[in-house]
C-alpha cells in the first residue's frame, strides 16, 4: 500500500433534527482540517494572536477561533425538501454560512462534532 495515497478528503454531512435524529433537508460539504482553505484560517487566527502577544486565551477566544475554522471548513450546502432558513433556501456564501451557524446552534454543534472526527475524512 502506497501511504502517500492516504489523504483526508471532504465529506457530506447530513444534518438531523437534534431530538428525533430525522434528516431536516440540509446536506453540508465539510472540509478536513488539513485542507489548505482551513489551514489558512487557522494560521491567520494564530498569527493574529501572536501579533498581539496574547498567548493566554479565554474561553470566548477559543470558541471564536473554532467558529472561524468551522466557517472555513464549510465548502457548500444543499437545501432540499421543506428545509429553509428564515423562509428561504439561502445561497451558499460565507456570510450566509456565518448566519446559519450563529442562529442554528444545533447545526453548528453537529458540524463541529463531525469536523473533530478526523477519521471520518479518510475513506477506505
Amino acid at each position: 500500500m502506497d501511504i502517500t495515497n492516504i489523504k483526508a478528503t471532504s465529506r457530506k454531512v447530513e444534518i438531523v433534527h437534534p431530538e428525533t435524529e430525522e434528516r431536516i433537508g440540509l446536506r453540508i460539504n465539510l472540509l478536513p482540517d488539513t485542507d489548505p482553505k482551513v489551514k489558512k484560517v487557522q494560521r491567520a487566527v494564530q498569527d493574529k494572536q501572536f501579533a498581539k502577544r496574547k498567548l493566554k486565551l479565554t474561553a470566548a477566544q477559543l470558541e471564536a477561533n473554532s467558529f472561524e475554522q468551522l466557517v472555513a471548513a464549510v465548502d457548500g450546502w444543499d437545501w432540499y425538501g421543506e428545509a429553509d432558513f428564515n423562509g428561504e433556501k439561502p445561497e451558499f456564501t460565507e456570510d450566509n454560512v456565518r448566519k446559519v451557524l450563529e442562529q442554528a446552534v444545533f447545526i453548528r454543534e453537529q458540524l463541529m462534532d463531525e469536523f473533530n472526527n478526523r477519521e471520518s475524512f479518510y475513506q477506505g
